[in-house]
């Protein structure tokens, strides 16, 4: 879990205002770990950092965490208000990985 703390958060668009990305060795460990896991991703979600948010969220996605729509939708409002992350410059790749979870999250 602390590594995805320290995970580089790719840089470099294809043309869209956000980036997109796919599984690293770390995101692959913590999904490895299985539901277990997705209440301290839902803990540490609470107060992580943008960049760690994306890679969280993404985590949340892959681990089809359905428990997680309301605190998602939360942090989506914040997003949208601009009441959270607001000291750290970001593009809406956050966002967009919550899109997705909501999007997929009825076909689970």
């Amino acid at each position: 879990m602390r590594q995805l703390k320290l995970l580089d958060y790719p840089t470099g668009s294809y043309g869209g205002p956000y980036v997109g990305f796919g599984h690293n060795d770390i995101t692959l460990e913590v999904v490895g770990k299985g539901r277990r896991i997705i209440p301290l991703l839902l803990k540490r979600l609470e107060v992580s950092e943008w960049d760690e948010s994306v890679f969280i969220v993404f985590c949340l996605r892959k681990l089809r965490a359905k428990s997680a729509e309301s605190q998602l939708r939360e942090i989506q409002k914040a997003l949208r208000e601009q009441t959270r992350y607001t000291s750290t410059p970001h593009d809406i790749t956050l966002d967009d990985q919550i899109q997705s979870y909501l999007k997929e999250r009825d076909s689970w």
